[in-house]
């Protein structure tokens, strides 16, 4: 049966079968009373091995090897062997070629077991003590050798009776998740779904606080009603099409993404940090039917579209984040604005359709619920398409996982515009028929005074926010003393700042994993007590969520042992279905289900995470992703420029900054200020270099290639400013 539930296929065997083995690719072992063992490939039978009696153990490799343990007849009544207790171990390939076999002559075995490094554990008693024997298979598997095993290890004791195909699929970490925390119920089949129920079951229950107001999940079901038929009657929105949503945190941000949902349209969110220059890449490719943002933004928004080949009667709604409230937050909230020439005005647009609804429709799982971009290993944005299914999944899974209680209230530290913000803030919310609370952007004494006011259950951010309240002098444990648990992700955490922000408020950090292709988080602490790995000093990511497969692989593809450090890739109903427009870079991400990921990990044996390295240049800075050519882009506008490289180096808040390295042009003259301040001009404010350094030329390789390798370890050995060097404030 498929993983859908759909019968792939039937077989009548004719015997009776004793035990079931599922290996890789369609492929089954099952053995028979009589000690016979069979092999089907997809349901096809593809050899059988007649036995010698009825003790029989067996396991399968992923290469689809047979390992199997065959003794002697057991006597039925007294249970005593009849014979010598001899114990034959046999390995056959997947064709039924009997690769070798080997036969102990001084005890049984019980059970068989394969470790992830190729060795065989064999255990049996011998007399009170038992006895493990484990067996080399170095060049077992090769075809058409008769390679035999030999026996390298010896020691006393048991082990339990169980078949590993790799040290992955045996699951260490499900010990780790506690009474009652593992989800038993189905994940919901798609996001309106899941938001509808809230309504059913409360509508009068908080959705949202904003400021000084809140807002209920029927308010919400209401104003996305009108903005979803004033979508239909203006935009011509319709199932499949895309509405662009460039908010910062505000109410109007959920109202559209519910109202797209109605329609079977995809959300597609958009920084509104962002300048023409990034945005017209996005609204090229993702080609939205309408867009919303802030009535500031609209100039700009209006431009890209322009940029993007779109017609100048494009519908853009703006929003002013003044609105729904009447604190009016001069902390954080911009400038009351005009509604801008030529746009419509948000507000407006939702009242003149208010009191209708759009016909009612049933989403499909798997139809795509949200369309947001990230970046590759070429450096031109990609849009990951997100399933209904996938959010669905990870909004109701990480909910059970991170113990976040019916009804919660979420602090929504992290943008909604970022997969954190987006799944593990409003879908959570949904899920659990709670409510987020949102302060337009993130600002600590702005966040302080909500933590008091709202007194939330459940918050997750970049661990630069929590630098951030833990530097706030007038931060104190009463802030954080609501809150269940408090979860970090998006950037590398350091285990100091663990340890200093449960000195200052007895509260401590627990971590994450995921990224946009994953529709969230894959990974999550259990619990707080999360261990650092010694030689790295890496503190763990965690543990995969039930219901998602995660490996470490070499660069062959192979499963490597616990402690060994390859790509970490992750498979499960979470997966993105693809990149928008992207074949061959989503054949080269999604590798039969698989999402490589390109981070570099490994697990301990109690199956924590750690994530060591990265395998791509993207640059980490306060959680927020930058690729390096996109402001290579930028700087190589600038008429003095030559050549330009683009690298991450450490730093103490941010986790990683932005470090441009350029040659110039001849005789061309530039300093690292003007430079930060041309980036600045064209880039998102997190994107634009921090630190400039000036070369006569940069570090190249033979082929011509800039050394990135070298200029970070140039900025290493740098002590202090030096000339040339110059810090963004």
């Amino acid at each position: 049966m498929t993983r859908t539930g759909t019968v792939a296929w039937t077989l009548k065997t004719a015997c009776a079968s004793e035990t079931l083995l599922a290996g890789p690719s369609g492929r089954v072992l099952f053995s028979c009373k009589d000690g016979s063992l069979h092999f089907l490939d997809n349901g096809a039978l593809g050899w059988v091995y007649p036995g010698e009696g009825e003790y029989l153990k067996f396991l399968m490799d992923r290469e689809g090897t047979t390992y199997f343990v065959n003794t002697q007849s057991v006597d039925p009544i007294t249970k005593r062997f009849l014979n010598h207790p001899a114990t034959h171990i046999h390995a056959m390939s997947s064709t039924g070629h009997m690769l070798w076999t080997m036969e102990t002559t001084d005890f049984f075995a019980r059970s068989i077991q394969l470790d992830g490094n190729g060795r065989l554990y064999l255990s049996g008693p011998r007399g009170n003590s038992g006895r493990l024997v484990s067996l080399g298979l170095t060049n077992a598997l090769d075809s058409g050798r008769n390679n035999k095993p030999q026996r390298n290890a010896r020691s006393a004791g048991r082990i339990s009776e169980i078949s590993l195909l790799n040290a992955y699929e045996s699951r260490p970490w499900l010990k780790l998740y506690g009474s009652g925390r593992y989800p038993v119920s189905p994940s919901p089949p798609d996001l309106l779904s899941v938001f509808r129920g809230a309504v059913d079951r409360d509508g009068n229950a908080p959705a949202l606080h904003y400021f000084d107001s809140s807002l209920s999940y029927a308010w919400l079901d209401d104003q996305s009603d009108a903005l979803a038929v004033w979508l239909v009657d203006e935009a011509q929105l319709s199932r499949g099409d895309r509405l662009a949503v460039i908010l910062q945190n505000v109410p109007q941000f959920v109202v559209a993404s519910v109202a797209a949902w109605k329609l079977g349209a995809v959300v597609m969110p958009c920084n509104p940090m962002y300048k023409e220059f990034e945005l017209t890449r996005l609204l090229r490719d993702g080609a939205p039917k309408a867009a919303i943002c802030h009535r500031e933004h609209y100039a700009c928004v209006r431009a890209s579209l322009a940029g993007a080949g779109f017609a100048k009667d494009t519908q853009i709604l703006t929003v002013c984040p003044r609105d729904l409230q009447s604190r009016q937050d001069d902390r954080v909230l911009p400038t009351s604005l005009q509604i801008p020439v030529g746009s419509l005005d948000f507000a407006a647009a939702v009242s003149s359709r208010a009191g209708r609804r759009p016909r009612q429709l049933k989403l499909d799982p798997s139809e795509p619920a949200l369309l947001l971009y990230t970046s590759g290993t070429t450096g031109v944005p990609k849009g990951a398409i997100i399933s209904h299914r996938a959010l669905a999944f990870n909004a109701h899974t990480s909910a059970a996982c991170c113990t976040i209680r019916p009804a919660a209230c979420i602090f929504a530290l992290a943008p909604l515009f970022h997969i954190t913000g987006f799944d593990l803030h409003m879908c959570v919310a949904f899920c659990t028929g709670g409510s987020v609370v949102l302060i337009y952007r993130f600002e600590p004494r702005v966040a302080l005074d909500a933590l008091r006011e709202r007194a939330p259950t459940f918050t997750i951010g970049a661990i630069t926010a929590y630098i951030a309240l833990m530097n706030t002098p007038a931060a104190t444990v009463a802030h954080f003393a609501s809150l269940d648990t408090l979860y970090t992700g998006g950037a590398p955490v350091p285990p100091p700042v663990v340890e200093q922000f449960a000195a200052r408020f007895g509260r401590r950090l627990r971590s994450g994993y995921g990224m946009t292709e994953l529709g969230g988080a894959s990974h999550c602490a259990p619990c707080d007590r999360i261990p650092v790995d010694p030689g790295t000093g890496a503190l763990a990511v965690g543990v995969p969520l039930p219901g998602v497969e995660s490996e470490v692989r070499d660069e062959t593809g192979n499963p490597l042992p616990v402690g060994e450090a390859g790509e970490l890739v992750i498979r499960g109903p979470l997966v993105m279905d693809c990149y928008l427009n992207k074949a061959e870079a989503s054949a080269e991400a999604l590798r039969d289900g698989w999402m490589h990921t390109g981070d570099i990990a490994f697990m301990d044996g109690d199956g924590w995470f750690y994530i060591v390295d990265r395998k791509k240049d993207m640059i980490c800075a306060s959680g927020y992703k930058v690729w390096p050519r996109e402001v290579e882009d930028v700087l190589y506008q600038h008429p003095a420029v030559r050549e330009a490289a683009v690298v991450g180096i450490p730093d103490e808040y941010r986790g990683e900054t932005v470090l441009a390295c350029v040659a110039l042009i001849g005789d061309a003259e530039t300093n690292p200020g003007e430079l930060i301040a041309f980036c600045r001009d064209r880039l998102a404010a997190y994107k634009a270099p921090r630190h400039v350094e000036i070369f006569a030329e940069l570090p190249k390789t033979v082929s011509g290639k800039i050394m990135r390798v070298e200029l970070r370890r140039t900025a290493a050995l740098a002590a202090g400013p030096r000339r040339g060097r110059q810090a963004g404030t």
